[in-house]
């Protein structure tokens, strides 16, 4: 895919200017670079942009269609809906002036580029996509990806979710479709072909219209206990999963503040005992799944107490004992290994502390 993409960044300056503040803005969030930098590029971007949209021709070619996508990538990752919003409803005339999403060329390529960063939009906004993905959203699937691909066991977490009343049952398709995804991601690079790479981006755009289509779970602002809020639990667990794993945001990225603090006030009017039951170990996964992306107080203070509340539930002695329970569930190594050990040390940590003291 970077053989389509990098010929397209290098005849356009302002799509290079443009991936260049997308990816400055990412170097930003890991501490490895200077936020003054990128606004000085952003503000060159904005003007080889502005100029590109005086020709009509210009107007809506692709590289000034891809150079406003990563503009407002840019502006998502640093929470700013407000400029998110004005780059959005640009796109969406840029594209019907073209013609529709269908005009858009680099086989597809364009057309998920744009919906990813829609994606993001919505998943922070909880409001629901403008684009639609390039296929019509299907109920499964493997077979669309996975021909020729190492056989996929549902983890056994998954399957006892699937058992319970609490967890509607188009969210358990969804997570079961995300362990194939998972699976595919961990194949070494030169395993999959270019049509594979491409049918696993159609896979994602899939899965995340069909988990942003999920009804939310009761409103919780009046402290409702019910099974509504296990099944919206799991699914901004599985919210943060996609965006870490799949599309690789970073922690410090708005989207995963945004997804946690949802987590936290939703599992703050949530009775643990009553409401979760047997289903602990299903939050124990949802907590190492928030508390890996919580890098902002009170969030992170807050998931860190539940989690150790629930792993003395769980009587876990070790960190292989958690990792054997989250394995039941979404896992990635590459992704999750050394993020949640760190927070099993702590916790652990923590737990031997208050046991010196008491």
């Amino acid at each position: 895919m970077r053989a389509k993409f990098l010929p397209l960044c290098i005849t356009s300056p302002a799509l290079l200017k443009a991936v260049l503040v997308a990816a400055s803005t990412n170097l930003v969030h890991c501490g490895l670079h200077d936020s003054r930098i990128v606004a000085i590029c952003r503000g060159g971007a904005i003007r080889l942009i502005n100029d590109a949209l005086q020709d009509k021709y210009r107007a809506v070619e692709d590289a000034t269609i891809a150079a406003v996508v990563h503009l407002a990538f840019a502006e998502l990752m640093n929470g700013d809906l407000a400029s998110w919003e004005v780059h959005m409803k640009g796109l969406e005339k840029m594209i019907e002036m073209k013609g529709g999403p269908q005009s858009l060329g680099l086989d597809g390529l364009m057309h998920h580029i744009i919906y990813s960063i829609d994606y993001c939009g919505a998943t922070m906004n909880q409001t629901n996509p403008r684009f639609t993905p390039l296929r019509e959203p299907l109920t499964s699937i493997p077979q669309l990806l996975f021909q020729g691909c190492p056989y996929v066991a549902i983890g056994p977490g998954i399957r006892t979710l699937a058992n319970s009343s609490s967890i509607s049952k188009e969210l358990v398709n969804i997570l079961e479709d995300m362990s194939y995804l998972t699976t595919f991601l961990e194949l070494p690079s030169q395993s999959s072909t270019m049509t594979q790479q491409m049918r696993y981006f159609d896979a994602l755009s899939l899965i995340e219209h069909r988990i942003l289509s999920v009804p939310m779970g009761n409103d919780t602002q009046y402290g409702a206990f019910n099974g509504g809020n296990i099944d919206e639990t799991c699914r901004l667990a599985a919210l943060i999963y996609i965006n870490r794993v799949f599309r690789e945001l970073q922690l410090t990225s708005a989207v995963h503040a945004t997804l946690a603090n949802r987590l936290r006030i939703l599992l703050m009017q949530t009775d643990f005992k009553s409401c979760w039951g047997t289903l602990s170990e299903a939050l124990l996964w949802v907590l190492f799944i928030g508390s890996s992306v919580a890098m902002q107080e009170p969030t992170k203070s807050w998931l860190m107490f539940a989690l150790e509340n629930v792993c003395s539930h769980l009587k876990l002695q070790s960190w292989c004992n958690a990792r054997d329970i989250l394995s039941k569930y979404l896992w990635c190594d590459r992704i999750w290994e050394e993020r949640c050990k760190s927070i099993w040390g702590y916790v652990n940590l923590r737990k031997q502390h208050l046991t010196v003291l008491s």
